[in-house]
């Protein structure tokens, strides 16, 4: 299959884009369909033409926040980035909670999916 590649993602004009309410009106079996199309048009989105389900930055945000990259504290116990592993109560586990980290998510689009 072939690969395409967009800019933004095709979601607010895609038939699975409803309003609140008319999935309020919707039955199980309704919303069961609406949930498995809504799921499919993503995949296919970012499966076929490399589109994650994120919001995304442009190209100057993407400079400014891995610039902002380089001073985020990264060393051994810092609570910013590591936490403590429940199994073995080492800090050795990433933890990204801040916003400008998802713009590696945006350049490395797979890294969502790992």
């Amino acid at each position: 299959m072939k690969k395409y590649y967009y800019e933004r993602s095709r979601l607010l004009e895609s038939e699975v884009n409803i309003a609140f309410e008319e999935l309020l009106w919707m039955d199980d079996i309704q919303t069961t369909k609406w949930i498995d199309s809504l799921r499919e048009f993503i995949l296919r989105e970012w499966d076929v033409y490399g589109i994650p389900p994120t919001i995304g930055q442009n190209t100057e945000m993407l400079k400014r926040n891995f610039h902002k990259l380089r001073d985020y504290p990264l060393h051994q116990g810092s609570k910013q980035f590591l936490t403590k592993d429940e199994d073995t109560g080492e800090y050795d586990v990433i933890k990204n909670y801040n916003k400008f980290g998802s713009g590696v998510n945006q350049f490395f689009p797979t890294m969502l999916k790992t």
